[in-house]
């Protein structure tokens, strides 16, 4: 570390606090040679130096891989529920460097998103706000890294999205459904594990014969998105689904829904979203069913703490969307009490004209 002459300049040579040896040139008098050497040292020693060279090799795949390496030693659920939401953003981003990913930029990411030409079809803005929200965190750490000054997401305003969204159906809307399903077994049963036992996607997919404790009348795994284990009664069309698929099963490592060759049945979001054409059912997606679950069984009267456990959720705030529902059954519990106490005073009103025309 030192400054020396070089030609008509100086050479500023000092160590990175990544450990790499850098030079520099100067040009100006001694001094002032001397004086910006030691900025460039009291900024190393003070933690803010900021190295040119590295935002310029840096691509962002290769800042996703980073952090994805890091959550994978953390917990593989984590690291797999990071790869959903940066897929895209690699798909977009990938091969730029971090000091290339403008507000622009991000804007456009945003607007491509929604129109689905990263993708095949159209997502929803509240994918594109998680998706964003995980650009924002990278493009954070990459600053904390010192491989860019500012985050380009600062200032980016997420999408107005309507909270608590739940979609449900009713009884017509279920007729229609099974109605549509009637010629397929397979699709009849998970759309009955769905609306049953609020089993949809991976957890449907990798469901295997140890997850069915037929003793206890429970569905016991560990849900694919939170890593949390989860304890769902069985109903009566739920076990007799079960009893029938497992029926011979000695491996308990077997597949419930699964197809001629062993292998888990992975076609159940396609068959699903078949059927909802079919049944002309209007914003409904196959992970509604889960709200079905949870709604039925709030109208059940199953109180929210125990469901926010079968659903999995880590925080009980997830499952007081589905609160309203108990409301509305107070409500209606209430207007059924009116009615009682309105047919009663009816007849206490009879009662008393009963007895005053016969004491007359």
């Amino acid at each position: 570390m030192s400054v020396r002459r070089r030609g008509k300049g100086w050479e500023l040579s000092y160590r990175t606090p990544a450990g790499m040896w850098k030079r520099k040139m100067f040009q100006g008098s001694k001094a002032e040679a001397n004086a910006a050497y030691m900025r460039i040292m009291t900024q190393i020693k003070d933690g803010s130096f900021f190295d040119n060279s590295i935002r310029e090799k840096q691509a962002f795949k290769l800042l996703v891989s980073e952090h994805e390496t890091e959550l994978r030693a953390e917990s593989a659920v984590k690291a797999q529920r990071f790869r959903n939401c940066s897929s895209a953003l690699v798909r977009f981003f990938g091969e730029k460097a971090l000091r290339q990913i403008t507000t622009g930029l991000i804007e456009q990411f945003r607007v491509a998103r929604l129109a689905g030409r990263l993708n095949k079809g159209e997502v929803n803005k509240a994918t594109v706000n998680r998706e964003v929200g995980t650009l924002k965190m990278l493009l954070n750490k990459a600053v904390r890294l010192g491989y860019i000054q500012k985050s380009a997401a600062t200032y980016i305003r997420k999408y107005n999205v309507p909270k608590g969204r739940v979609r449900l159906l009713d009884a017509d809307e279920k007729a229609r459904w099974f109605a549509a399903c009637a010629d397929s077994l397979m699709v009849r049963d998970i759309s009955i594990f769905g609306m049953q036992a609020g089993l949809v996607g991976k957890d449907l997919a990798q469901l295997r014969a140890s997850n069915a404790d037929f003793r206890r009348s429970q569905i016991v795994l560990t849900r694919a998105k939170t890593g949390v284990e989860v304890s769902i009664p069985m109903t009566k069309d739920v076990r007799a689904i079960l009893a029938r698929r497992l029926l011979g099963v000695t491996d308990p490592d077997t597949f419930v829904f699964r197809r001629d060759d062993g292998t888990p049945y992975r076609g159940h979001r396609t068959a699903l979203r078949r059927i909802i054409g079919k049944a002309e059912l209007k914003d409904f997606r196959p992970y509604d069913f889960r709200h079905q679950f949870a709604a039925d069984m709030v109208w059940a009267g199953v109180d929210i703490y125990p469901l926010a456990m079968m659903m999995g959720h880590a925080d009980v705030k997830t499952t007081m969307i589905y609160a309203k529902f108990r409301k509305e059954h107070q409500r209606q519990e209430g207007s059924k009490f009116q009615e009682f106490l309105d047919a009663e005073a009816w007849r206490v009103s009879n009662a008393t004209k009963t007895a005053h025309a016969q004491a007359s």
